[in-house]
């Protein structure tokens, strides 16, 4: 089941998936078993149903002895991530790793699945509906910053809706930090966040299509070829690239009657991948 704005916050175009509104997260980090809801369920009462959760669980992560294991973004007007930010730095659960204000990447903004996830039948049965999610926690050099950014909007956004619009990825997006409210001491500092979300279905046909649409966009951007702009990435991030698996109907609304879902959100996910680009 694909994911269903609340009914006063218009954040979806009808027929494209698109972000509309709101732009901007408050993204919040935690060291914990289960689902982040059970967590940001205080917070979430301030914001009553004018936020959309996406809980993201995933293997745990360490860096400098400071682990974490989930995500949740919470997407919201500016006052509703006010009121809800306030409560988690108030709450200041031990769990809570990082606190940060984001904002949605110039067109990196595919939040739902432009046909509901739903991939065509394949030798006569419907295939799987099921949603691998990759989360992607990119730290990138100060003085390659800028570049990385405008890379983003130049290339990988283009390439990625090209794909997204043929029905070959169900979700991505990116998110720049704006502000920083929390970190524990030690934790790495990230400044990009991408969600990246594919039914198995899709991510078999977006394999070998992948290449070619982002050569195409790279040499457009006057970057040369994918390759090129990938090896410069290298030395431009370090990226965590990690892996959760979550039916589409995860994402849900803020309520103060939520509580964490039922598997397999909890479960422990499986093809976690970390790469560290130095």
């Amino acid at each position: 089941m694909a994911e269903t704005p609340p009914p006063h916050v218009s954040t979806r175009q009808p027929e494209t998936g698109r972000l509309i509104a709101p732009q901007r997260a408050l993204v919040a980090t935690f060291a914990i078993a289960g689902d982040p809801i059970s967590v940001l369920s205080r917070a979430t009462q301030s914001m009553s149903d004018a936020c959309t959760i996406l809980p993201l669980t995933h293997a745990r992560a360490s860096h400098n002895g400071v682990d974490w294991t989930a995500t949740a973004l919470i997407l919201g007007n500016a006052s509703a991530l006010e009121a809800g930010a306030e409560h988690l730095l108030d709450a200041r659960p031990e769990t809570l790793r990082r606190l940060a204000l984001m904002t949605m990447q110039p067109g990196l903004d595919m939040l739902f699945a432009k046909h509901n996830g739903r991939a065509a039948e394949h030798n006569g049965r419907a295939a799987e509906q099921r949603m691998i999610q990759w989360i992607e926690y990119v730290s990138c050099d100060p003085a390659a910053r800028e570049d990385y950014y405008r890379c983003q909007s130049e290339v990988s956004g283009p390439a990625m809706r090209s794909l997204w619009d043929r029905g070959l990825v169900a979700r991505f997006m990116g998110f720049e930090e704006r502000e920083v409210l929390y970190s524990s001491p030690g934790f790495p500092a990230w400044d990009v966040l991408h969600v990246i979300g594919m039914t198995p279905w899709q991510l078999l046909r977006f394999l070998p299509r992948m290449r070619p649409a982002f050569d195409r966009f790279a040499k457009a951007a006057g970057r040369g070829s994918r390759r090129a702009m990938f090896e410069q990435w290298c030395h431009q991030r370090t990226l965590v690239k990690l892996t959760a698996k979550q039916p589409l109907e995860v994402t849900r609304h803020a309520s103060a009657e939520q509580e964490c879902p039922a598997p397999p959100c909890c479960q422990e996910p499986r093809n976690n991948l970390t790469v560290r680009c130095r």
